[in-house]
């Protein structure tokens, strides 16, 4: 007696595989979905790791950390932690996330290293990039201000974090090539007499400490204090993602995007909330927050403004630039780590002029609670 065994016919295979392709297209978005989220959350612990170093500079300095002296420096081991410091928060944010070796580290391969907390994961990851340095960018004042493209470097780490600088947005801090050069005087010296020049030469300039509305400013360090004395620290945001042009990830020539962590006050580690210098002729040392004056920005951070608010945050997009900008990949929110450490969401739907407030801690505006998302 014959046993025949059955085996598939070519229909039944199609079908099989046809289920298996269904099963794997309804699987794969939600697989993508809890990968990202995975994603979200180690950004935020990021964030949060940085607010805890930040705020730990300020318990044992009694500022946070320094926005340095702008893009023509990297930081010096040998300044210290203040006026004398070139480097930017970033770089003095370091010890205080266990990190100072890196932070001892000499300036060329320092300025190399990636650091994985300064990176988002749904960005891109903590590698070298290229790097097209002028000889006048990144100069190391412990080296003589060797330039980094003098000492041979064509790759560099980056960062895809900002520090909040508030709403008086002046990238080019140092103004003119006469307030470089002052600021390359200052570099080769570090005595009591340049703290004096440093100090009067800050106060010269727009975002010096006393200027300042967000957490960060040049050439000195704000303090939780003064922040937490006006609008609050759980209202100001101090450190978030921001935006680079998603086609510029990886070539280093977008112009907010072209230098390293390890630099001072610039787009590549600042971002603002406004520039009250044009939207409300304040100049500087001019604080008074009017109501006159309060109105005109809310006129100004309306929905039906927003191709002239090159302030809200986005999220990334491709073949848009925007220097100042703050803004994520994530689908429909941005991560903050406000001033008093908490790692709080924000919608890119949100409210421009409440988006303003929380960059602005001397506004005297109140912030609802349901400006963040849950």
């Amino acid at each position: 007696m014959r046993i025949y065994k059955r085996a598939f016919t070519l229909v039944e295979l199609l079908v099989v595989i046809t289920i298996i392709g269904i099963i794997m297209g309804l699987s794969l978005p939600a697989l993508n979905a809890a990968r990202e989220s995975a994603r979200i959350l180690q950004c935020k612990n990021h964030l949060n790791q940085l607010g805890k170093g930040c705020l730990t500079h300020n318990a044992e300095q009694l500022t946070l950390p320094t926005g340095g002296w702008g893009w023509h420096f990297a930081g010096a081991p040998s300044r210290g932690f203040r006026e004398l410091q070139p480097g930017g928060w970033l770089y003095n944010v370091l010890p205080y996330i266990d990190n100072r070796t890196l932070h001892d580290m000499p300036g060329p391969e320092r300025c190399m290293t990636p650091v994985p907390e300064f990176h988002c994961p749904s960005k891109r990851k903590p590698i070298r990039y290229p790097f097209s340095p002028g000889d006048s960018t990144m100069m190391l004042p412990d080296q003589g201000l060797k330039s980094l493209k003098s000492c041979g470097i064509s790759e560099i780490a980056r960062t895809d974090y900002a520090g909040n600088a508030g709403t008086r947005a002046d990238p080019d801090v140092a103004g003119t090539a006469s307030g470089w050069d002052d600021l390359h005087q200052y570099a080769r010296a570090g005595n009591k007499t340049t703290v004096v020049a440093l100090r009067n030469f800050w106060k010269g300039k727009w975002n010096t400490i006393t200027d300042t509305t967000g957490c960060f400013c040049a050439g000195a360090g704000q303090t939780t204090h003064a922040i937490s004395e006006q609008d609050g620290a759980s209202n100001t945001i101090m450190i978030g993602e921001r935006h680079v042009n998603p086609d510029e990830y990886y070539t280093g020539a977008a112009s907010d995007d072209d230098q390293g962590w390890d630099q001072g006050y610039d787009r590549d580690t600042i971002r603002w909330g406004g520039s009250d210098e044009k939207l409300l002729s304040m100049g500087n040392g001019d604080l008074n927050y009017t109501p006159e004056r309060i109105n005109i920005a809310k006129a100004y951070f309306t929905r039906q403004n927003l191709s002239k608010n090159y302030w809200i945050p986005i999220q990334d997009k491709a073949g848009y630039t925007s220097p100042s900008r703050w803004g994520s990949p994530h689908g429909d929110s941005i991560n903050f780590c406000m001033a008093d450490g908490a790692v709080r969401s924000v919608s890119y739907g949100v409210d421009p002029f409440l988006f303003y407030c929380l960059c602005n801690y001397k506004d005297a505006q109140s912030i609802p609670s349901n400006t963040f998302k849950e």
